[in-house]
């Protein structure tokens, strides 16, 4: 039984899967192998990693379904006890197995994420301090203090066991399915992080993000996700505040999208009735209150007069 599963969800990424797959072959840790779950996919993405030749890749084929499916799918088919994700247009560092294996095993945790560069700028997305690495006491927490969230797909190992007990991937999800998954893990076991950037996120998505950032997005999965273990008392208690005060800003990041797409009226009865000020983190409840206040047509130029300084 190989030490590693790696599970690729794949959907029209013929300029991006081969760069993926080589750096699973480059890694220092050879023990392991590559489920591609294609998902459908109308370009030769397919025909590109069957020009593979190596024994430790698995092609499998499916209709259409989206990438809960695909990713679940690779789960139930591969076999080792230690499972990592890798979408098809990222890549990881050649140590990045090595490392994470050598910390999941030292360590009581069932979860263990890595820091990641932005492949656009070359950029770690989190501190690099050696003092960050370790056990993270409340992984809800330290995702307010960053104001991001830490787990990301192509960036992380996780025990097999971990989903017999919080489920799989959301299914018919469009958007946050991932966010909700290492979640419910997050609430289940203790979650590891290593401070260097061993994978490299390149964002190349035009579909969905593009979509949501037009229309507004939907209504988080997460957020229903939470109000079903809270009501079920399936979140420990010491976990719990720090859960809500993560579901509240999830709820006013969301509100703020509502409010770019001009959708003011939705984000006023969401921020009205599900936002809570006395959970809010910082200032945020207040910078959220004020966008409302904002002519729609001032919101454009304000978007751009940010893009313009932030590039410049």
């Amino acid at each position: 039984m190989p030490k590693v599963s790696i599970v690729i969800p794949l959907y029209n990424k013929e300029k991006y899967i081969a760069r993926a797959i080589n750096s699973i072959l480059a890694q220092t840790l050879s023990d392991c192998e590559i489920v591609v779950v294609d998902d459908g996919s109308t370009d030769k993405s397919a025909d590109i990693v069957r020009s593979f030749d190596d024994s430790r890749i698995h092609l499998i084929q499916q209709a259409n379904a989206g990438v809960s499916v695909a990713r679940n799918k690779g789960i139930k088919e591969s076999k080792a006890e230690l499972v990592a994700f890798l979408d098809a247009d990222d890549e990881w560092m050649p140590q990045f197995l090595q490392e994470m294996v050598v910390f999941i095993s030292k360590k009581p945790v069932g979860l263990v994420l890595s820091n990641y560069l932005n492949g656009a700028t070359g950029k770690p997305f989190f501190p690099t301090e050696k003092r960050w690495e370790g056990i993270i006491p409340d992984y809800f927490k330290q995702v307010l203090r960053w104001n991001k969230d830490i787990a990301f797909s192509s960036a992380l190992l996780v025990r097999r066991s971990c989903f017999q007990k919080t489920g799989i991937f959301p299914v018919g999800v469009a958007y946050g399915e991932d966010v909700d998954m290492w979640n419910r893990i997050a609430w289940v076991t203790l979650v590891g992080y290593i401070p260097e950037p061993l994978a490299i996120y390149h964002n190349t998505t035009e579909g969905a993000c593009h979509a949501f950032s037009r229309l507004g997005p939907p209504y988080p999965v997460f957020l229903k996700t939470f109000k079903s273990w809270k009501k079920e008392k399936l979140i420990s208690a010491s976990l719990l505040r720090s859960s809500e005060e993560y579901a509240n800003w999830t709820l006013l990041y969301y509100v703020r999208r509502l409010i770019g797409a001009k959708r003011k009226i939705e984000a006023f009865k969401v921020f009205c009735f599900e936002c809570s000020f006395s959970l809010a983190t910082g200032h945020l409840y207040v910078k959220i209150f004020c966008l409302f206040l904002v002519p729609d047509s001032l919101l454009f130029f304000y978007r751009k007069i940010l893009k313009f300084f932030f590039k410049s």
